[in-house]
């Protein structure tokens, strides 16, 4: 990325496996990315890749939302270790519970639907039916299947 404004577009819509994120970006910093990516119920693991080695550094980056964080310089090896640990450690099992498609996110625990970053009103209907939805985006449904899971 050429900036962290540009970065949080990108991060944001589109599905990412992993997002590697330096602190020091032009225009949004790379906390105030991945704490706005956070606040917009984006969930994507973020590794944060930096120079900014204190220890206040290093705690600020993870309680801004990132999953891990590897000073510069670093070997490629441990990059790549730790990319594949943090993508294993973050893989929900049995599932995902947040569900994102540009704005709109889903919580499937908390059955709340925002679209960045206003709550929607839904009746439990209306949220499973927009889950619905989204789980089968972009694929044909017949009309007796979508009406048996619909029950």
């Amino acid at each position: 990325m050429v900036d962290g404004h540009a970065g949080l577009l990108q991060a944001s819509s589109s599905f990412w496996d992993l997002l590697i994120v330096n602190r020091m970006l032009p225009r949004i910093g790379g906390l105030a990315l991945v704490k706005a990516l956070r606040e917009t119920c984006v969930q994507t693991p973020v590794l944060f890749l930096t120079s900014l080695d204190g220890i206040e550094d290093r705690v600020e980056g993870l309680r801004a939302g990132g999953d891990d964080y590897l000073i510069k310089p670093f070997s490629v090896a441990e990059l790549s270790a730790r990319v594949e640990a943090v993508v294993r450690r973050c893989r929900p099992p049995g599932g995902a519970q947040y569900m994102q498609l540009e704005d709109l996110c889903l919580d499937s625990l908390a059955r709340r639907a925002t679209r960045s970053p206003q709550i929607l009103s839904l009746t439990p209907r209306e949220f499973k039916i927009l889950e619905y939805m989204k789980r089968f985006a972009g694929q044909v449904v017949t009309m007796c299947q979508s009406s048996n899971d619909l029950r």
